[in-house]
């Protein structure tokens, strides 16, 4: 070929060659597969993640509560009910207050109570919550028969009061039938209950400062007060069906109890559809419940690892020394 005399090279034209449609169906559909693949795996390591958090969050907690009973003797903190704190003048003792655990563990989330609420204002948020709790502002209760006092009378002529611990209740004389208080010494403690992942039953009162911000729900104090056996309280043979929180105004509101419509069906102190975060009712039993326990150690169970066939409990956990002698 000759250009302005000259002889050059022919220059060829190379035509580019797309994808065919059935090329791209099929790498769409290689895609598809590999997405249907990993979505159940990265489901399930967002869950693991979900419960090596609470844990987690569990055991700090509990490392709280030992701080605080190094302090006081070996003694867990009280949960008295309507009692005066002398060092605050308002109503309430209980474990989760900011002048109680509050002195060993940071604030995150306040708005439990208004300011101007007369019971102490409680410690939430952080370790606190959690991260399958719907909206929790609290997911944790202290059992109950860990409790230094859990019931007092006033002394007649004073403004002092006395106080007593569970078990030995003058209000309740039934109640040393159901279980024994103990401390941080307890006999059985790598199989009794420090504290138990709790139903948020109690809504803020704080409003929310955005309209997205859902309201923040919290546990109440304690579990395992009521029950005439070990096993109704994590719900079996009927469950418990006179709570002391019963009358809360969790019915119809709580995002994780939506599905309930009468507080005769939350028969159990212990959810169990949080690991892995069960679909449907909260009341379904097919998923674990995380516990802290005396000696320090957290440990998911599910319900069939705490109640046999006859309703009555495996013994594996326990609410107090008591529990071998009622379990029937």
């Amino acid at each position: 070929m000759v250009v302005n005399g000259k002889a050059g090279k022919e220059v060829k034209s190379v035509a580019s060659r797309g994808f065919t449609l059935i090329e791209l169906l099929v790498v769409i559909a290689v895609i598809a597969l590999l997405i249907g693949i990993l979505l159940p795996s990265l489901g399930r390591a967002r869950e693991t993640g979900r419960d090596v958090k609470c844990k987690a969050s569990m055991r700090g907690l509990g490392q709280s509560l030992h701080a605080y009973a190094n302090d006081f003797k070996g003694l867990f903190p009280p949960m008295l009910f309507n009692a005066t704190d002398r060092e605050t003048g308002k109503l309430g003792i209980q474990w989760y207050d900011e002048v109680r655990i509050g002195k060993y563990l940071p604030q995150y989330d306040s708005s439990n109570l208004l300011e101007t609420n007369a019971r102490n204002k409680t410690v939430g948020g952080g370790i606190m919550a959690c991260p399958n709790h719907p909206a929790g502002g609290r997911s944790y209760a202290m059992n109950f028969w860990a409790g230094s006092a859990t019931s007092w009378i006033p002394i007649s002529g004073t403004t002092q009061i006395r106080t007593f611990r569970p078990g030995a209740s003058p209000l309740d004389p039934s109640e040393k039938d159901r279980g024994k208080g103990f401390d941080s010494t307890a006999n059985n403690s790598s199989k009794t209950l420090l504290l138990t992942e709790a139903w948020g039953t109690f809504a803020s009162e704080v409003p929310s400062t955005t309209a997205t911000e859902p309201t923040k729900w919290f546990a109440t104090a304690w579990t395992g007060s009521v029950g005439s056996t070990p096993a109704r309280r994590f719900g079996a043979n009927g469950g418990v069906t006179n709570f002391d929180f019963a009358g809360g105004p969790w019915l119809g509101q709580a995002p994780e109890l939506l599905s309930l419509t009468s507080q005769a069906q939350l028969n159990s102190y212990v959810p169990f559809y949080r690991h892995p975060r069960q679909k449907g009712s909260a009341m379904v039993r097919t998923g674990a419940a995380n516990f802290t326990f005396v000696d320090g150690h957290v440990s998911g169970y599910k319900y069939g690892d705490l109640v046999n066939a006859d309703n009555t409990s495996t013994l594996e956990v326990y609410w107090s020394e008591r529990d071998p002698l009622i379990n029937q």
